[in-house]
């Protein structure tokens, strides 16, 4: 598991670890609950999935992002850090494509980075 999920109550600022192609990627300044998490990055606010650090989706805002990840909630148990099976997958897809959230062009849906961050403390 790549991060903890985060208090369920209301989106707190919360360091997290996000999955990317040069292994998992420290995030200081994003803000979580329960098993989501959301920051912005240069092509817009970057919705992740917490106990894998793998990227669901790309919202114009962070109030889309927060409010999305309400919808998908009843999907699946998302504090499991699996990947979602593919009717999983298809179901979230099309129910985030009907918010406006958006695929990453340069990296697939849930592809979380097989190196665990153990050693390294957030923010170096």
């Amino acid at each position: 598991m790549l991060n903890s999920t985060a208090p369920r109550e209301s989106w707190l600022s919360y360091p997290y670890w996000i999955a990317t192609d040069r292994g998992p990627q420290p995030v200081t300044s994003g803000k979580a609950r329960g098993p989501f998490a959301v920051h912005r990055d240069h092509d817009g606010w970057r919705l992740t999935h917490l106990p894998t650090g793998a990227l669901i989706g790309l919202a114009d805002d962070a109030e889309t992002a927060m409010a999305v990840s309400d919808l998908i909630a009843g999907i699946r148990n998302w504090s499991l850090p699996q990947e979602p099976t593919a009717i999983e997958k298809d179901v979230a897809s099309a129910m985030l494509r009907s918010r406006g959230i958006r695929a990453p062009e340069t990296r697939k849906y849930w592809a979380p980075s097989a190196i665990a961050p153990a050693a390294l403390p957030l923010g170096t």
